[in-house]
């Protein structure tokens, strides 16, 4: 939504800040944490358990993250105008509709083909360029997956409800805005269908079991290739990590 000056001011000290206690408590976590992928995967400790584990431990740095920004969403929300909530409100409607059809409102076999694509492409950062092997095994991932876009779209629809009842209902009392926000942003699946949630999980246990396979199918260039990118990202944290920070 757009913002007023003032907004625009209290914004920009409230991401000066927020990106001090980033720097200070959370990017030498983020090394310390790679470093340890890093020290793995030289073991080649590679396995569905194991990529299981490590993602459960990146998920508590993004509800970390999460919960403090839900603390300076706050403050802008809060402050919002009757017209500023309703061109976001807006914003996500017209959001939804381009996904109905970028997402929905095309043939089948294109969208599997194209999400078999776009997993490659980011494979290919760590990996490289895929063999005919881990090329088949993306395709066959994509295609078991199925499509569940609509049940997405769906659940952002909940989503979405419960955050303007946040904002509509904070008008009236500022003080729940907050725990309301930490909630939604730290514990989205709070918002979405039973049944969702469970797709989701069976979901990240097929992407884990991919991961594991394409490992398990690549060549020793791959290997050192995917060991090196990891050490290279945990170098830059701790290059960007601010003097005298500690992991939190």
């Amino acid at each position: 939504m757009s913002l007023d000056g003032e907004q625009k001011s209290i914004l920009e000290a409230l991401v000066s800040e927020r990106l001090d206690w980033h720097c200070q408590t959370q990017l030498p976590s983020y090394a310390d944490w790679l470093r340890q992928v890093e020290s793995d995967l030289r073991s080649q400790q590679v396995s569905v358990g194991w990529l299981t584990e490590r993602a459960g431990e990146a998920e508590a740095f993004w509800a970390a993250l999460m919960r403090e920004l839900s603390i300076d969403a706050s403050v802008i929300l809060g402050d919002a105008t009757d017209a500023q909530l309703q061109e976001l409100f807006s914003n996500l409607d017209a959001r939804t509709r381009e996904q109905m059809d970028q997402l929905v409102n095309r043939p089948d076999g294109v969208l599997i083909q194209e999400r078999a694509e776009r997993m490659e492409q980011r494979l290919r950062r760590w990996f490289g360029r895929m063999n005919a092997e881990q090329q088949a095994r993306i395709a066959s991932w994509s295609e078991d997956l199925g499509l569940f876009a609509n049940d997405w779209l769906e659940n952002r629809g909940r989503w979405q409800a419960r955050f303007r009842h946040a904002l509509t209902e904070a008008r009236v009392r500022p003080e729940v805005l907050q725990p309301a926000l930490e909630a939604l942003l730290v514990h989205p699946e709070t918002a979405w269908s039973p049944e969702y949630v469970e797709l989701l999980t069976r979901q990240s246990q097929a992407v884990w079991q991919l991961l594991a396979d394409l490992y398990d199918l690549s060549t020793a260039r791959q290997r050192a290739r995917l060991v090196n990118r990891v050490g290279s990202l945990a170098h830059d944290f701790e290059r960007m990590s601010c003097p005298g920070a500690e992991p939190a």
